[in-house]
């Protein structure tokens, strides 16, 4: 989810998907990623003397108070509202991405609070760069360095 803040700038908020010790059992690419990870791509990051790593932050949000009550139309609009069996509202968001869906949501626990982290944006454009150890995310295909033993020379 894309969101901005009182002075234009850029954040993205990854939610979290899965619990904490959640295994999940299939392809590396499929499901969603954990949001933990951006967290320590940054430390990483910052240990490594990347500067080019994203400022993260671990937050903890109410989807209704925090999110729709704020939000512009087109926020409202990624985001579902169904009532409970109790007759409270859940808050559920899809956001807007490039794989987002309505039928794939992510909804906040009995207090509509959901884990996640604010990525930033930082002002400007960088250079896009293909990682050399980009996967094809095909069975059939394989990338370069999966199979050249002297990929890294």
């Amino acid at each position: 989810m894309l969101g901005r803040l009182a002075n234009k700038q850029k954040w993205f908020f990854k939610p979290q998907w899965y619990e904490r010790d959640a295994v999940i059992e299939v392809a590396v690419y499929a499901g969603k990623d954990r949001h933990t990870a951006e967290v320590y791509a940054f430390f990483l990051g910052a240990v490594l003397d990347f500067r080019w790593t994203p400022i993260v932050v671990g937050r903890v949000v109410n989807l209704k108070t925090d999110i729709y009550d704020k939000g512009d139309s087109e926020l409202k609009n990624s985001m579902t509202i169904t009532e409970t069996e109790n007759g409270t509202e859940q808050y559920c968001l899809f956001g807007k991405c490039h794989y987002c869906n309505e039928e794939e949501t992510v909804c906040g626990d009995e207090r509509n609070n959901i884990e996640g982290v604010l990525i930033y944006i930082v002002p400007g454009s960088l250079a896009k760069r293909r990682s050399p150890w980009q996967r094809t995310y095909k069975e059939d295909k394989r990338a370069p360095w999966e199979d050249d033993m002297n990929y890294c020379k």
